[in-house]
């Protein structure tokens, strides 16, 4: 299997070349920013919800009664999964 292209890191002012989203320099950075924000600015009652098995069992009804299409492109007549 052929790997993924080069691109430009996602960091801002960043010229490195990776094939992920940020090259290895920014990659810990932006895990660090995550872990944090997590830990100390996520809402944990919407968090909660969002992990929960009727949140799960719904959200996967809607997607098999919408057969997996794309509401916002349905209301513009463009069918996309």
């Amino acid at each position: 299997m052929p790997h993924k292209p080069l691109r430009i890191c996602a960091a801002p002012g960043c010229p490195s070349l990776t094939r992920g989203r940020y090259c290895d320099a920014h990659k810990t950075q932006q895990q660090e920013e995550t872990k944090h924000y997590n830990k100390h600015s996520r809402n944990k009652t919407i968090t909660s919800f969002y992990k929960s098995t009727d949140w799960k069992r719904t959200r996967q009804l809607a997607l098999i009664r919408d057969n997996y299409l794309c509401q916002h492109c349905l209301k513009d007549h463009c069918f996309t999964p």
